[in-house]
């Protein structure tokens, strides 16, 4: 089991949650910022990454997962390095 990441807050740490650094396309995470905004004027307050997490594991039980992935030419992908 890896160690727990030193820099998330214990309770974090405690929890089992794992930092992961992604790379998302600006237009999708303006997206998601306008649907956790309308969300909270309706009184449902959400974190940008329960958002993400509550997305993956509908993703994950998918049939058609791969497909999809095709659908949105999701592939591996590096950043550039700064």
């Amino acid at each position: 089991m890896p160690e727990a990441d030193p820099t998330l807050p214990l309770d974090a740490q405690r929890s089992g949650l794992e930092r992961k650094a992604v790379t998302l396309p600006t237009q999708l995470t303006n997206s998601v910022e306008t649907v956790l905004h309308e969300l909270r004027l309706r009184g449902q307050r959400v974190s940008f990454s329960g958002f993400v997490e509550v997305a993956i594991r509908e993703l994950l039980d998918r049939r058609d997962l791969r497909a999809l992935l095709e659908r949105y030419g999701a592939r591996a992908r590096r950043t550039p390095k700064l």
